[in-house]
């Protein structure tokens, strides 16, 4: 099926102006950004101020166009044609219709602006012969209306400034605080830690790896400078002492409370305690005791809030 244009052109071959009009004006509907639309277009019609805004619409959407540069060339001879004698100036302007003292002569208005709106230009292409058409001056009119684009006010533009300032300045306040919130471990002093690497003899508190010795105390826990201090509330406790036996021994809370635990055997000699559900903060010994029930040994270590 052919589309609006290649019917406009077949009319106007045809020598039916009137019918390629309308094809025409379908085809700039259709396709306002081909060139061929405009220079067809410029050639069906009579006023030679609107062929030559056809014709250069036509040039900036294809500067190469030979037949729309032909038609400006045309135009351009146009205009040192010698002028018509009196009688027939005369008799043309007779022929032209009054103008209206309200309604000034306006221009034909620039395609650039009439591209971004299809409809309107629609509107000044069906103004072309036909008497009932809206006025050049009403397309115009409306032409301009739809450019028209509200602006903010300074005012508005501060106060959206301000407010993008505030909200930046507050997600970099709540950035850092969440960063802050990364709780660093207090330093174990350089008699309890060990190091990376697996402990030797004796009992040791296990953190992410980290071993921390854990002082021996007799019969009571030992002095505050041999209990390490944690975050951690599940950390493990690897014996390493052929001498304790894991089903004697005890890990009681600050109150002497029970705390239940796993024992898994390591591959060496050593094996690690786990409590079974993470610890409150507080103070908590491994109690192991001697052949008098009496007397006991005590690891201890302390979780901190």
């Amino acid at each position: 099926m052919e589309n609006s244009l290649q019917q406009g052109i077949e009319a106007a071959k045809a020598g039916k102006l009137g019918l390629a009009l309308e094809h025409l004006k379908n085809a700039v509907v259709e396709e306002p950004k081909n060139p061929e639309v405009w220079v067809w277009l410029a050639g069906i019609i009579d006023d030679e101020e609107k062929q030559r805004v056809f014709l250069n619409k036509a040039l900036e959407l294809d500067p190469d166009n030979v037949a729309a540069q032909r038609g400006i060339a045309y135009l351009q001879r146009q205009k040192y044609v010698p002028s018509q004698s009196p009688v027939t100036e005369n008799k043309l302007a007779a022929e032209k219709s009054p103008q209206s003292e309200d309604e000034p002569e306006l221009e034909y208005p620039n395609p650039n602006d009439l591209t971004m709106h299809v409809e309107t230009f629609a509107k000044q292409v069906d103004a072309i012969g036909d008497p009932q058409a809206p006025s050049q001056a009403q397309i115009v009119r409306e032409s301009k209306t739809l450019k028209t684009k509200p602006k903010r006010s300074i005012v508005d533009i501060l106060i959206y400034g301000l407010t993008l300032i505030v909200f930046t300045i507050i997600g970099i306040l709540i950035g850092a605080t969440i960063k802050n919130r990364n709780i660093i471990l207090p330093e174990p002093t350089e008699q309890s830690q060990i190091s990376l690497q697996s402990p030797g003899d004796g009992v040791f508190l296990s953190v992410n790896n980290v071993f921390y010795k854990m002082a021996l105390g007799q019969n009571e826990p030992p002095a505050d400078d041999g209990i390490p201090s944690i975050m951690a509330r599940l950390p493990k406790i690897v014996v390493n002492n052929a001498l304790l036996i894991p089903a004697k021994l005890k890990l009681l809370d600050e109150n002497n409370n029970d705390i239940s635990f796993t024992v898994e055997e390591n591959p060496d000699t050593s094996f690690t305690i786990s409590p079974t559900s993470g610890l409150a903060p507080g103070q908590y010994c491994l109690l192991h005791p001697i052949s008098d029930e009496n007397q006991a040994f005590y690891w201890c270590f302390k979780v901190l809030e």
